[in-house]
């Protein structure tokens, strides 16, 4: 019986001298082989503490190593799984620490990103968009823009316009309009794209939108920018 009690007591003594080499995954803990948390890793072997996975990267539990977030993810130190990037960033490449906004002129409208999809002409985005805004009427836009601008003079544009459009004859516009005005009575004006309308002579006379001004019927005369003819002359 005392054989045995000093083979079991050797046997003790060495099992808490002799610490136990553990699996990858595995931390030795008390002489007991311990699993690594999430977000944590371990070679095995006789280590003592488990180290904590790096930004870009994550861990489940008992891991030996970390494993890359995918790009459209992201993560910081210690993470247990990798987060998508929200609407508006992105992530290009492996093992990303943050997402990148998108910038000026592009657009992430879903999470998860991989790259930025450019702006549609006649709309604009600011940094971090993840919509495209069309622009005001009166402005327009080419692709990748972060502002729109304003219609020239003699020019008018809708909202969400790629180009601004000449105003038609018989009419003008100041610019930043989403229309044309006409020319008024005892006006005109007979090209495209006019900022300002042109009076009529004396012994002439126009309408609204009037492309040119009509000469009065005979016996019949007016003064300069008249919209009638209303003088008799003797």
């Amino acid at each position: 019986m005392s054989r045995f009690l000093l083979l079991f007591f050797i046997s003790y003594i060495s099992f808490v001298i002799s610490p136990e080499s553990c699996d990858p995954g595995f931390i030795t803990r008390n002489n007991v082989c311990t699993p690594c948390t999430a977000g944590t890793f371990s070679g095995g072997g006789f280590k003592t503490n488990c180290e904590a996975c790096p930004a870009g990267t994550y861990s489940l539990s008992a891991s030996e190593t970390c494993m890359s977030c995918p790009p459209g993810y992201y993560s910081t130190n210690r993470a247990t799984a990798c987060t998508p990037c929200p609407p508006g960033t992105y992530a290009p490449k492996e093992e990303s620490a943050q997402c990148t906004k998108c910038p000026v002129g592009r657009y992430a409208p879903r999470s998860a990103a991989t790259q930025c999809t450019l702006c549609p002409a006649g709309t604009y985005s600011p940094v971090g968009s993840s919509v495209c805004y069309p622009c005001a009427e009166g402005t327009f836009s080419s692709d990748g823009v972060n502002q729109c601008i304003n219609c020239t003079a003699g020019t008018y544009s809708l909202a969400g316009a790629a180009q601004c459009t000449r105003c038609p004859s018989g009419t003008y516009s100041k610019g930043s309009k989403s229309y044309c005005e006409p020319c008024p009575e005892g006006t005109y004006n007979g090209a495209q794209g006019m900022e300002s309308c042109i009076a009529c002579s004396p012994g002439t006379f126009s309408y609204s939108k009037n492309t040119s001004c009509i000469r009065c019927p005979t016996g019949k005369t007016s003064e300069y920018g008249y919209s009638t003819c209303n003088i008799t002359v003797s």
